[in-house]
C-alpha cells in the first residue's frame, strides 16, 4: 500500500536500473563475445545495487511514533519485518523481470536451464530483500538515515552476486549449479533468521 502511494520503486528505481544496464552495455563496446561473457555479472551488479535502493525505500522506514502505534495495535514486530521483507522481495523480483529481457537483448545471453535461472532469481530476491530489510532494522535507531542502508546491504550481498553469476556459468559450461543455489538459499535463511531476532528485540524495546 505504501509503495502504491509513493511509487518510488516503479517510478524511479526501475527506469534508472534499465538505463544503467544499457549504459554499461554501451560502455563495454560492440564486442559480442565479451558482452555475452560478462553479461550475467553486469545484470546482477545492477540488480543488487538498485535492489538495495528498493530495500531502503521510505515505506520500509518507520519512525518511533509509528512503531509505538503498531505496538499499541498489537502488531507483532516480527510480522511487520516479514511483511517488509516479502514486499521488498516482490519488488526486487519485478526489477529482475523487467531487466531480464533487456539483458537478453543487450548481451545476447542464451536461454538455458530455465529452472535454475528462475530458482536463483527467486532465492536471490528473497536473500537481497532479507539483507536489506535487516540493514534497515539495524540502522533504524542509529540515526544514520536510509541513504546508508545500501552501503550496508551491498557488501553483504557480494556472495549473492558471486553465487548467481556462478549459476549462469555452470549452466553455460555444464557445471554444477546446485551448490551455488544452496549458498543463495542459505544466505536468505540466515538473513531472515537474523532479521526475526532483531525485530523481536528492537520491537520489544520500542
Amino acid at each position: 500500500m505504501a509503495e502504491r502511494r509513493t511509487g518510488q520503486a516503479a517510478g524511479l528505481v526501475l527506469p534508472f536500473a534499465a538505463a544503467a544496464l544499457v549504459v554499461l552495455a554501451i560502455a563495454v563496446g560492440a564486442d559480442a563475445a565479451l558482452l555475452r561473457r560478462i553479461g550475467p555479472g553486469l545484470y546482477w551488479a545492477v540488480v543488487i545495487l538498485f535492489g538495495s535502493l528498493v530495500t531502503a525505500r521510505p515505506s520500509v522506514e518507520s519512525s518511533t511514533p509509528h512503531r509505538e502505534m503498531l505496538a499499541l495495535l498489537g502488531v507483532d514486530p516480527i510480522a511487520s519485518y516479514l511483511a517488509n521483507t516479502v514486499a521488498a522481495a516482490a519488488m526486487i523480483g519485478v526489477l529482475q523481470a523487467i531487466l531480464a529481457p533487456v539483458a537478453l537483448v543487450l548481451f545476447d545471453l542464451p536461454l538455458r536451464a530455465l529452472a535454475s535461472t528462475v530458482a536463483v532469481a527467486v532465492l536471490g530476491s528473497l536473500a537481497l530483500a532479507s539483507i536489506g530489510t535487516l540493514a534497515a532494522e539495524l540502522s533504524r535507531d542509529q540515526r544514520i538515515g536510509a541513504s546508508f542502508i545500501p552501503l550496508i546491504t551491498t557488501p553483504l550481498a557480494v556472495p549473492l552476486a558471486i553465487a548467481a553469476v556462478q549459476v549462469a556459468e555452470a549452466e553455460t559450461y555444464d557445471g554444477a549449479s546446485l551448490p551455488w543455489l544452496l549458498l543463495v538459499a542459505a544466505m536468505a535463511v540466515v538473513a531472515l533468521a537474523s532479521g526475526v531476532l532483531v525485530a523481536r528485540f528492537t520491537g520489544g524495546s520500542a
